[in-house]
């Protein structure tokens, strides 16, 4: 009698402590549905309804909007030309933040310190002040680059760099560095520098080293700091080819659009 009574309040204890972690994520849990899966559940529900220009929505079960972005070249385009700025920035983002995480990750206490403060400088000024950097470097025949190289004489015409993919691709990648970085660097963090120098004693060489070693433990670090990327990037949007093709796509909004902007 005296051991089931000695249980009963070790079992009690261990079932408040399986619902602890529950209770301490359901504020944020409940922020997260609120915030983003109720606002998404609204608009793929909004997605199967027509939309009036004097009538509004209506409540009315179509499949109009689906098919529209499913045949619509317009949507292909647009779909297309962000998923490709979205890979070219994550590849470059990728090529230039790895090996600058693992040198930072190699470097003493003190320079460690200072160059990670250069890496999240970036962070603590607005986007706009950044794009306004590339703007006077590259904007166009004013800008500090195109002069520089037109009065060496490497070329003869500005760069195209301002409106274009190019630049949009710099402009993000710039932006979403110390995300890479950051992600690579902490992933690195787990990696003992010893088995890098066993494996160089046991005649393994550098790309070896990088490619059965390294490369293994970046990668989640490069999975997060992608998906960081992708969630932090804004959608590009094709430009409309003309007046007239703008205005046929006003005419032509999905409830989505017309219900945003009412």
């Amino acid at each position: 009698m005296s051991a089931v009574a000695d249980t009963a309040p070790q079992a009690a204890a261990k079932e408040r402590g399986a619902r602890a972690p529950w209770a301490m994520t359901a504020p944020a849990l409940m922020l997260f549905v609120g915030v983003l899966l109720i606002p998404l559940a609204m608009t793929v529900l909004l997605s199967f309804h027509d939309w009036g220009q004097y009538k509004g929505i209506e409540p009315v079960f179509i499949l109009k909007n689906w098919h529209e972005i499913a045949t619509d070249p317009y949507y292909a385009e647009m779909f297309w030309r962000t998923f490709r700025i979205a890979i070219l920035t994550t590849l470059l983002t990728a090529v230039l933040g790895a090996p600058e995480a693992y040198i930072l990750n190699r470097m003493s206490g003190r320079w460690k310190s200072f160059f990670l403060l250069v890496i999240l400088g970036p962070l603590l000024i607005s986007v706009v002040a950044r794009t306004l950097g590339w703007a006077l470097l590259f904007g166009g025949n004013n800008g500090l680059v195109n002069k520089l190289l037109m009065s060496l004489g490497v070329i003869r015409a500005p760069i195209p760099f301002m409106f274009t993919e190019t630049g949009m691709v710099v402009a993000l990648a710039h932006v979403m560095m110390p995300f890479m970085v950051l992600s690579v660097w902490a992933a690195l963090q787990r990696l003992d520098p010893q088995i890098e120098n066993a494996a160089m004693s046991l005649g393994a060489g550098p790309v070896t080293i990088v490619r059965r070693i390294v490369m293994p433990q970046i990668m989640p670090g490069c999975c997060r700091a992608r998906s960081s990327c992708s969630r932090c990037r804004p959608a590009p949007l094709p430009r409309p080819r003309s007046s007239a093709a703008a205005g046929s796509r006003s005419r032509r909004r999905s409830p989505m659009t017309s219900s945003s902007t009412r």
